[in-house]
């Protein structure tokens, strides 16, 4: 089988990407605006430019996608904030399905900021995260009514589940 021939199967196909489904913030800053609070004296960075991606399962998901697989759909937890607005409209926009995430009030979406330098294209600052600690998502897991949206071009169900983490891993595993 050739490489045309193997990628064509791919439109036959369907994937679904369970787990870590967070965002990627790629912010380009100019150093000649970067300055120091003249409140705190923290320095500021000025961000001229930012560009959201999927990211960690959302990057897999994308990969698919750009491959042609026919159907692509995540399952993963984003919250009702507007980093969870934006994953959303990145995995759409990229041609995966989002409806099988679960949305949960109050939960701050995993979101993964880069810091890249505008004169060289370097990530040159530190990155960091942002998003609830392990331990918080597990508290928030288990004291959070979640909803499952499941999806086919055949029916559509809803169920609703009260969770513990190990439950949760379990339903996970499961699919």
């Amino acid at each position: 089988m050739t490489t045309a021939e193997l990628l064509a199967t791919f439109r036959k196909l369907g994937a679904l990407v369970v787990g870590d489904i967070c965002l990627d913030r790629w912010c380009t800053y100019d150093p000649a605006t970067s300055e120091a609070s003249r409140e705190t004296g923290i320095p500021r960075i000025g961000v001229v430019a930012t560009e959201v991606t999927p990211g960690g399962g959302g990057t897999v998901a994308n990969n698919l996608a750009a491959l042609g697989t026919g159907q692509v759909a995540v399952l993963g937890i984003r919250g009702d904030d507007g980093f969870g607005f934006e994953l959303v409209k990145a995995l759409n926009q990229r041609g995966v399905t989002a409806d099988l995430m679960v949305e949960i009030p109050a939960w701050h979406t995993f979101t993964y900021t880069k810091l890249l330098n505008c004169r060289t294209g370097v990530e040159d600052l530190p990155s960091f995260p942002q998003g609830l600690p392990p331990r918080r998502r597990r508290r928030r897991l288990s004291t959070t009514s979640l909803q499952l949206s499941r999806v086919s071009t055949s029916y559509s169900s809803r169920i609703r589940l009260r969770l513990t983490w190990a439950e949760w891993l379990q339903v996970l595993s499961a699919i």
